[in-house]
């Protein structure tokens, strides 16, 4: 993951990357000893000229022996639904995440010391996942032409849980709010909306950015919902005049 960290802003731009920390799952193609074993998973998807991919993705296999390595040739609707088996539907879950302006050793570190202290259920599972920004969501755009914010942002953790039980609710709730709590002086004030619970005000102001950008969210509001209707996720307040 260091070794990521240093060599992220020199990866082609072709080269989406995901890092997960997570128990492998028990899948056929991983060997039976492997399966709920903590593990590194790296998922590489090159969208380039195929003739360039294994010279772009070789340093990722140089980093070890792989337990299992599964990367091939394959139609995006396959790369974009692969992980799908390890998300079922029908799980009880929660997500906490944010914006990393560099993967740190020391938000490394808080992130493995949590991963070894998540809860444990059978069929449950949780992970940490880290998405590579760069590219076209964060070149090709002004940051102020979206109300997506994602300036300095050059990953992004989300920590996920999924479970059976009602009765776990509480115990993985308090894991999760305490890595959120662990990991907040390494991220960014802003961040993706949707991974994680509303923080009150001051975050709301935040979250998408600069506060001339909140400003216009907030005229947004007043001139498409004055009433302030849709007020029950992440509220934006509707601009006052007078």
């Amino acid at each position: 993951m260091r070794f990521r960290g240093r060599s992220a802003s020199g990866t082609p731009r072709e080269l989406g990357l995901l890092a997960a920390i997570a128990p492998a799952p028990a899948l056929p193609m991983l060997p039976p000893e492997a399966h709920g074993k903590p593990v590194l998973v790296l998922v590489p998807v090159h969208s380039g000229d195929p003739a360039g991919a294994d010279e772009v993705i070789e340093p990722l296999a140089a980093l070890g022996r792989p337990v299992a390595d599964l990367v091939a040739k394959m139609p995006w609707s396959q790369a974009n639904s692969m992980l799908d088996a390890i998300a079922p539907y029908g799980k009880r879950m929660n997500l906490r995440g944010g914006y990393l302006p560099a993967l740190s050793a020391d938000a490394i570190g808080v992130l493995l010391r949590h991963a070894a202290t998540a809860p444990s259920h059978p069929g449950a599972a949780t992970s940490f996942n880290l998405w590579c920004m760069g590219g076209a969501i964060s070149e090709d755009v002004a940051e102020d032409a979206t109300a997506f914010s994602r300036e300095g942002a050059a990953w992004l953790w989300e920590a996920v849980s999924m479970w059976d039980d009602p009765d776990h609710d509480p115990q993985y709730e308090q894991w999760a709010t305490t890595v959120g709590e662990a990991m907040r002086t390494h991220s960014m004030t802003s961040g993706y909306t949707n991974l994680t619970d509303d923080r009150g005000e001051a975050w709301r102001r935040g979250v998408h950015g600069s506060e001339a950008k909140h400003q216009r969210l907030r005229a947004v509001k007043a001139a498409w919902d004055p009433d302030n209707l849709l007020r029950f996720n992440k509220n934006i307040a509707p601009a006052t005049t007078g």
